[in-house]
């Protein structure tokens, strides 16, 4: 986990937060950056990566995603099914992370296999979260959890752990 600064460029990306997914984040030219991710599951082949970004002025900046993995665009080519994810895929956006928007435009790269896509947006000094999806993190979730044990036909309990050691948790509805 860092803080990624790109002090000439005036340049700042971020993966110390719950749920970020960003492993390398670079320049190459004229405003132009490579995030690159890498799937928690090499056997799921989404797009997932979690970083903040922001500036003290306003700039525009264009974004290349790659993953260090998985061949995205040879997935697309033989893989239907991974073919029409991509297709549809479009990554979020937030101010506070906790309201999140699909992000426009996405370009999607059939052409160049290095990057799944380029993202092109306006960065300032407001931090903005950019996601694969709307991150819903283990903390978000236990204070859902919590906040539905205050009724009292709803009880919790821990039924094992996962392979990180995280508690599994299963809500018990006693009342319909």
């Amino acid at each position: 986990k860092k803080i990624y600064s790109f002090d000439k460029d005036q340049l700042f990306v971020s993966n110390e937060f719950e749920g970020a997914r960003l492993i390398d984040f670079y320049p190459n030219k004229d405003n132009t950056y490579t995030a690159v991710f890498e799937p928690e599951n090499l056997t799921a082949y989404t797009p997932w990566f979690a970083f903040k970004i922001w500036s003290p002025k306003e700039q525009s900046v264009t974004i290349n995603v790659i993953s260090r993995t998985v061949d995205f665009h040879l997935l697309r080519m033989i893989s239907p099914k991974v073919r029409d994810l991509l297709e549809q895929f479009r990554p979020m956006i937030s101010n506070d992370r906790l309201t999140w928007d699909y992000m426009s435009p996405v370009d999607l790269n059939k052409k160049n296999p290095k990057y799944i896509f380029t993202l092109h947006m306006q960065v300032n000094h407001n931090p903005r979260w950019i996601s694969a999806q709307e991150l819903i993190t283990s903390t978000d979730y236990q204070q859902w959890t919590d906040k539905l044990k205050e009724h009292p036909f709803i009880t919790d309990s821990i039924i094992g752990r996962s392979v990180e050691g995280r508690p599994i948790r299963e809500l018990d509805i006693t009342e319909s």
